[in-house]
């Protein structure tokens, strides 16, 4: 899970996931400019992908089990009262 503002701030893609092993596109790379983030920094999607501990996870997210998930929406998982503490 991220936040929007989380992810604006930290995301950057160069694209190179995008690009085969010779070096060629998978597919052909979008018109438009390549996403720095506010840092800067050119390719970020690493990071997004790994699911580990960051010490920034404000930026890159965290990983929920599906109970955590249903909670942190606002959704309360089946046979669960909605009143109960954990």
């Amino acid at each position: 899970m991220i936040t929007a503002l989380g992810y604006l701030n930290g995301f950057a893609s160069d694209r190179r996931h995008m690009l085969k092993e010779n070096g060629g596109w998978l597919a052909p790379p979008p018109h438009y400019s390549c996403i720095k983030n506010q840092k800067n920094e050119v390719h970020t999607l690493e990071k997004y992908w790994t699911m580990q501990k960051e010490a920034d996870n404000e930026t890159y997210g965290y990983v929920l089990d599906e109970r955590s998930f249903l909670l942190q929406m606002g959704f309360c998982p089946a046979g669960e009262d909605r009143n109960t503490k954990t």
